[in-house]
């Protein structure tokens, strides 16, 4: 099997199946997106998902914000917009795009999205009750699955992320699968022998923290799965937050950034937004 892991196959065949599925149904499924500031990456990521909804017949509706001076009129104003989404019956799914900026407040703006209408899967009833699951977690299983690893069971994982908004139901997801999970939140003031150490340790990293090329050789366990679900934008050029042409070298698997994690979790996105709808 090819070292490197490619999402865009599968996701192919995800959104085929769903465009003959949405195509005999009575309504239209809607997706809502929320875009606020000017994070380059954030635009390109919600433009794909724009474009995957109008292959496949989802209405897509883009509400976009500036940063502004007063930043609880910023928050007063998406939260005014979340509460109106959740009403309409022509959107079924809504997603805040991530990051935020940092003065928001991410959980009460995630908060306000009616769960049943969480399209991303981060609001706190879903990730509790597990009741529609996050598209990136979704995609992450995926490729765990398709590896041809003879028994996970106690593999060493380590989640590198910023927040516990990603951890903890990626934790409980992972835990099914009987692995050994640590994890270790990022911040300005990480050290890096500390993440070395543990880093090296790992069997399968996971690494999502909006940092091009965080992730070197050197903290790298020889024959380890590397999952980058960074996306990150230098010079017009995406990159993930593992500097893949060298860890390449040195691992047995990883996920490419483009190509790798970002078709299959678009996919699993309207795949959630089609299960909302026909609910």
């Amino acid at each position: 099997m090819e070292k490197i892991l490619k999402g865009n196959k599968i996701a192919k065949k995800i959104k085929k199946e769903l465009k003959q599925k949405i195509a005999k149904l009575k309504i239209k499924p809607g997706l809502a997106i929320i875009l606020v500031g000017q994070n380059k990456a954030s635009n390109v990521y919600v433009k794909i998902k724009e474009k995957a909804c109008k292959e496949i017949g989802i209405y897509f509706e883009l509400f976009t914000f500036k940063k502004e001076k007063t930043i609880l009129v910023l928050e007063k104003k998406i939260i005014t917009l979340i509460k109106n989404l959740n009403k309409r019956l022509d959107i079924h799914g809504i997603l805040v795009q991530l990051p935020l900026p940092a003065e928001l407040n991410t959980n009460k703006i995630i908060k306000t999205i009616n769960p049943k209408k969480d399209v991303d899967g981060f609001h706190p009833q879903n990730i509790k009750n597990k009741i529609i699951i996050s598209p990136v977690f979704k995609a992450i299983i995926e490729f765990l699955k398709i590896i041809p690893t003879s028994n996970l069971k106690q593999k060493k994982v380590l989640i590198i992320a910023k927040n516990k908004i990603f951890t903890e139901p990626l934790k409980f997801l992972l835990k099914k699968l009987k692995l050994n999970i640590a994890i270790y939140f990022y911040s300005k003031n990480y050290k890096i022998q500390e993440l070395k150490k543990i880093s090296q340790q790992a069997d399968i990293l996971i690494i999502a923290i909006g940092k091009p090329k965080f992730i070197t050789a050197d903290m790298v366990k020889k024959d380890a799965v590397v999952i980058d679900i960074g996306y990150n934008l230098i010079k017009n050029k995406s990159v993930g937050d593992v500097d893949f042409e060298n860890v390449f070298k040195k691992i047995r698997f990883i996920t490419p950034v483009p190509g790798g994690i970002g078709p299959l979790t678009v996919a699993f996105l309207l795949e959630n937004c089609y299960e909302i709808a026909i609910k």
